[in-house]
């Protein structure tokens, strides 16, 4: 495939929230904590849950004292994924509502994909698909946002209209999930076919 033209790709020093902090001292913490941040996705990768929970504490202490909202809203999505997985539903939302605003405020569309598209499985799997279908449109306008078709989004939006029966919605979401030009993993693409 050829390359887009030059004049549509963005210019990412034109956006002053996603500059590098001009201070020293503030840039080498960032890129401390972004290192440290990614050995705590890796020990939650592994199922390391607890030391994962245990970084993700000690950096968004961290990262609070930065005026960094990009790199905030990855901390409180890392601490927002654990929660989900092995605590509090409820702190886990909170933890994902505020990752979703330091993603917007950033001007981060992909990040603030990711963490809608987070929030949104929290919501399915701690069982308010209700919720889901409502904060669907915000999820899917992220998606869009962000230079995709939100394949992700209406397939959770299609599961939860399919599990409160809403099947006409959920076999429109879900064909479009299926049709869209978003990569799909193979277990992803296997679990819409068979929602």
């Amino acid at each position: 495939d050829p390359l887009p033209a030059a004049a549509s790709c963005e210019v990412v020093t034109a956006d002053p929230p996603l500059e590098l902090p001009v201070d020293p001292m503030i840039r080498a913490e960032a890129a401390s904590i972004e290192a440290e941040l990614d050995h705590a996705w890796a020990s939650y990768a592994i199922g390391r849950y607890t030391a994962a929970s245990t970084q993700a504490s000690a950096l968004a202490q961290r990262v609070a004292r930065l005026a960094l909202p990009a790199l905030q809203a990855s901390v409180l999505l890392l601490g927002g994924t654990i929660e989900a997985r092995i605590g509090d539903g409820a702190r886990a939302r909170k933890l994902l509502e505020e990752a979703a605003v330091q993603a917007a405020r950033a001007n981060a569309p992909e990040l603030e994909l990711a963490v809608w598209t987070r929030l949104l499985r929290q919501e399915l799997f701690a069982g308010r698909p209700d919720r889901v279908i409502e904060l669907g449109v915000i999820g899917e306008a992220t998606a869009v946002r962000a230079g995709h078709e939100g394949a992700e989004i209406l397939g959770l939006i299609g599961e939860a209209q399919r599990t409160t029966n809403k099947l006409d919605g959920a076999k429109l979401n879900l064909t479009r999930a299926l049709a869209s030009k978003d990569g799909l993993r193979e277990d992803q693409r296997a679990i819409l076919e068979m929602n």
